[in-house]
């Protein structure tokens, strides 16, 4: 796992550059996306295997800004 902990930084980095969800969601490389089944909850790749799953407390009507809490570093489907 240690092998993935500078592309882990970057998405760290990337969320706290981020003035809204659109700056997230305009960098394909993130696949930032909804987890299905969840209202707050959502994943940005990490690597092919491994995504960082996040919930964000919205700030906002628009859900546009908000406070990330990390919930999981998982195995993307569990390869």
């Amino acid at each position: 796992m240690p092998d993935i902990l500078p592309r882990f930084s970057m998405r760290i980095q990337a969320i706290e550059a981020a003035v809204t969800i659109h700056d997230l969601q305009n960098q394909h490389s993130l696949n930032f996306e909804r987890l299905q089944g969840h209202q707050n909850r959502f994943s940005l790749r990490v690597n092919r295997r491994w995504r960082l799953e996040v919930e964000i407390d919205w700030l906002d009507e628009e859900k546009t800004k908000g406070v990330f809490h990390i919930e999981e570093l998982s195995k993307h489907y569990g390869n």
